[in-house]
């Protein structure tokens, strides 16, 4: 891959993370020092419908402080994010 392509994903990386970011309620910064798994819900069918994403910050490593902040974090260190605004972020 050419230097300019990785160059725009990279760019286009670090816009979605920013969008998520907001929507987590936290800043960009406290984002990129957390680690996450990111799952996807979809239908039992062949089709693959996607449902849900889910964020799972479960990681040990993680800071507490940063995830204190995380609006919409569940017990199990979980964010779910329906499929049309998770695509739209």
């Amino acid at each position: 891959m050419g230097q300019a392509k990785e160059r725009m994903m990279e760019i286009m990386e670090e816009k979605s993370n920013k969008k998520l970011a907001q929507y987590l309620g936290i800043s960009y910064d406290e984002f990129c020092e957390l680690e996450y798994t990111l799952y996807k819900e979809t239908s039992n069918d062949d089709d693959y419908l996607v449902y849900n994403y889910i964020l799972d910050f479960s990681n040990e490593a993680n800071s507490k402080e940063i995830l204190s902040k995380i609006e919409r974090l569940e017990g199990d260190y979980q964010v779910w994010i329906d499929a049309p605004t998770y695509e739209n972020l």
